[in-house]
């Protein structure tokens, strides 16, 4: 009897709480999903819908392949 004590307790108190307090069991939910979608989604993706990623941004700016014209009229006065 003890153990079931320990066993309907928590169960009764989520059950009341899920009727009571519907947002928050909704938040609980959805959080939970968020980081296990996280993990569980992108291979998915890949597999069964053939998801390939973009090549990524450039962050930096690409160098002309030729020589660099040094600008003139642009010195100190002396």
């Amino acid at each position: 009897m003890l153990m079931a004590t320990y066993i309907l307790g928590p169960i009764n108190f989520l059950r009341r709480v899920s009727v009571e307090y519907p947002s928050y069991t909704w938040a609980v939910g959805i959080g939970i999903i968020g980081p296990i979608g996280a993990v569980v989604i992108p291979p998915i993706r890949r597999k069964y819908f053939g998801y390939i990623p973009s090549e990524p941004i450039p962050t930096t700016y690409p160098m002309p392949k030729r020589p660099r014209n040094v600008p003139s009229g642009f010195e100190d006065p002396e």
